[in-house]
């Protein structure tokens, strides 16, 4: 990696950290009020929620000094409490603390993009770190039917998309309880908006909304009941943090947009209320 671009980043990653911990008190509220109606809930990730927060709390008082020796100080204390959570379980909390992080510096009245993208560049070193080699590969068709089954989530289902020999899209494949005006025939477009399109199409579009959304070189279709904001920015989170690591250069976004598969989600952002 080029010099600049690297000192570049380095200051952009302290910056992301400072901005964190200058709002912690804001920021762990967040968090244990999460924490708080998961254990309401009897929810399985309540107390994988609550360890993680201990391992924030344990590198508050910490600048980012050496990055390096950060990050392994961090991955370390993750193993101590959290080692026994999968890549996928490892994921979907490192997204929820995220989420809340950046609710939480809003409402603040942080409102500067290049804060939050800052932050969002802490949190994608932070997810390379725990799920770095030596853990299971991630497996993206599993996670799409956990949350798909969620009952925290307000998510109908999710279409799985794949390109096509010409360039176009089709439907690879059906999470949850897509009616069968969906799931009934194949469906192509010759882009993912012509596709997300026809999906649109078919749908009963009573209270559902469509999100389409690149995770990598996936790209999924989520059907969302209702108009969630909160859930909206939970799985454009997700979609960071599911990008390859090759570079940490959340800046291009021409690279989001890879050139094979994909999902949908029904939400709404391409829905009838759009």
């Amino acid at each position: 990696m080029d010099l600049r671009l690297s000192i570049r980043l380095d200051a952009i990653l302290k910056e992301g950290w400072e901005m964190i911990r200058k709002h912690r008190d804001d920021i762990l509220s967040a968090w244990l009020g999460k924490c708080r109606e998961l254990e309401d809930k009897q929810h399985a990730a309540a107390q994988p929620l609550r360890l993680a927060v201990d391992v924030f709390s344990s590198q508050w008082l910490d600048p980012m000094n050496d990055i390096d020796e950060w990050l392994a100080s961090f991955r370390r204390e993750w193993e101590k409490r959290n080692g026994g959570l999968s890549p996928n379980q490892s994921t979907a909390i490192l997204s929820m603390m995220e989420n809340a992080v950046h609710e939480a510096i809003q409402s603040d009245g942080v409102v500067e993009f290049r804060v939050h993208q800052a932050i969002q560049y802490v949190f994608s070193k932070l997810h390379e770190s725990v799920n770095a080699s030596g853990c299971p590969e991630f497996d993206l068709e599993q996670f799409l039917s956990q949350i798909v089954s969620s009952k925290q989530l307000p998510i109908a289902w999710i279409a799985q998309l794949a390109r096509t020999a010409d360039g176009g899209f089709i439907v690879a494949k059906w999470h949850g309880s897509a009616a069968d005006a969906l799931t009934e025939g194949a469906m192509y477009g010759e882009t993912i908006f012509a596709l997300c399109e026809r999906i649109l199409s078919r749908m009963d579009a009573g209270g559902m909304r469509l999100i389409p959304l690149p995770w990598g070189a996936i790209f999924c279709s989520f059907a969302q009941k209702g108009k969630n904001n909160s859930s909206s920015r939970f799985f454009f989170t997700l979609s960071n943090s599911l990008m390859p690591p090759r570079r940490p250069s959340f800046a291009q976004k021409s690279n989001i947009f890879g050139k094979t598969p994909s999902c949908c989600l029904t939400n709404g952002l391409c829905g009838p209320n759009r």
